[in-house]
């Protein structure tokens, strides 16, 4: 699911859990991860490409798979001429466009809803917030391309595969929908800001990170072997049966081991925008980035067409990216980890399995939680959620920006300076 990715620099990292590829900024400790993929995908779409010098050792210009498949955009000159009308000068990011931009804080919002995770970790008189609300519930787990808690076994691969592709059409086409406007929205991190987005690409970064997680490793199994296109197993976090976990070391994310960094251990020292290149990044992420081409283009054809008809247009577009970079073989998936090679060192048994892997209770053991039972843990953070979303509230005026999945306002404050208890018969919105 999400975890693992988020830090603004090494202290923070040993704060968080893990989502999919890391999230970050231009500077600091940790490179960029979706921010890069989101960013460079549509700039390289547009042919707008500003600050990263043509990288000779690029592997794709060798490549005869695993390459963007369809970027054709020129029927789409309106909304190609609507993006560059409004320039965005980011640092961190450097996305050129405020469309980009929106897309990257869209996508970011996934993972941390706009929260402070330095003092959601830190803050020992309540939940944490960050955990609680935008990384664990098992109702977001698809939102990560990840299998909620009581996703077992084969079965629970491929129900949790079906789940995140109809999400992911969900989030496409509710992105091209949706009213057109500019909204206010908190941007969390090492600190929170608040910043205003365009709502469509905002929106549009919803889908964006569920794609782009699909690729990391700690997420899902993909293989060389068809060029990492196409979906063989979905990893857990929270202890599932019968499956892979994402693993919680956060040494290997700052080793750059871990499957959410998407670049080569060998350039964990390089700093600076010279290091963001092509062929510093694992072959899965350069793959991600070809793949993220074919999102933003089919996007930007999209909000080309009249809204009357977008709809099914968007669908059809949705479905067509579901296909060529989410699909999976049913059977294939049912029977992946019967073969025991196909499990490592985080396999967690299902009830009937033999052979290579641990207990679910040594794998709860290995997160110190403060339990080993997987559902009271889950009961945990069901409560924590609970608390959390009792004690935010919307700014006033900003009453129509609101996520439905995270069930939290995109511009929130909390009620009071001091946690609040929420009445025992109150329940989430």
């Amino acid at each position: 699911m999400k975890i693992t990715k988020l830090s603004a620099c090494v202290l923070l990292l040993t704060s968080t859990t893990g989502s999919a590829f890391t999230q970050l900024g231009g500077g600091g400790a940790m490179p960029m991860g979706h921010e890069w993929l989101t960013r460079t995908a549509a700039l390289e779409v547009l042919n707008e490409e500003h600050i990263i010098e043509p990288d000779l050792e690029d592997p794709r210009q060798y490549w005869q798979f695993g390459l963007a498949k369809n970027v054709h955009i020129t029927n789409a000159s309106s909304e190609v001429s609507s993006i560059k009308a409004t320039p965005n000068n980011n640092r961190k990011y450097q996305p050129k466009y405020y469309d980009i931009y929106s897309a990257i804080i869209g996508e970011r919002w996934v993972d941390i809803a706009g929260f402070n995770v330095t003092s959601a970790s830190a803050d020992p008189t309540g939940p944490n917030c960050f955990n609680a609300v935008s990384q664990e519930p098992a109702q977001l787990q698809q939102d990560h391309f990840m299998r909620r808690y009581d996703d077992v076994g084969g079965q629970g691969g491929v129900n949790a595969a079906h789940r995140a592709q109809t999400r992911f059409i969900s989030h496409f086409v509710n992105a091209a929908m949706a009213d057109e406007k500019n909204i206010e929205v908190w941007d969390g991190g090492g600190y929170s800001v608040k910043t205003d987005v365009d709502h469509n690409y905002f929106l549009f970064g919803r889908a964006v990170h569920l794609f782009q997680d699909s690729f990391s490793p700690e997420h899902t199994v993909r293989l060389a072997q068809d060029n990492y296109e196409k979906i063989w197993q979905v990893k857990a976090y929270l202890c599932s049966q019968g499956a892979e976990q994402h693993t919680h070391d956060t040494a290997d994310i700052v080793n750059f081991d871990s499957g959410d960094v998407i670049w080569k251990k060998h350039t964990r020292k390089q700093l600076g925008w010279s290091s963001y290149k092509a062929s510093n990044m694992k072959p899965v992420a350069l793959v991600a980035l070809e793949a993220s081409k074919d999102l933003w283009a089919a996007f930007i054809r999209t909000m080309a067409v009249e809204v009357t008809q977008r709809q099914s247009y968007a669908r059809t577009e949705a479905q067509l990216l579901v296909d060529n970079w989410l699909s999976f073989d049913t059977q294939a998936m049912l029977t992946w980890y019967q073969n025991q090679q196909h499990r490592d060192h985080t396999y967690v048994l299902a009830p009937t399995d033999t052979g290579i892997g641990k207990t679910q209770h040594a794998c709860m053991t290995e997160l110190k939680v403060g339990t080993t039972d997987q559902l009271e843990r889950v009961a945990q953070l069901t409560e924590e959620r609970r608390q959390c979303l009792y004690n935010i509230e919307t700014q006033r005026g900003y009453e129509d920006a609101y996520d439905a999945y995270i069930k939290m306002p995109y511009n929130w404050r909390w009620k009071s300076l001091m946690w609040k208890k929420p009445p025992a018969d109150w329940q989430i919105p």
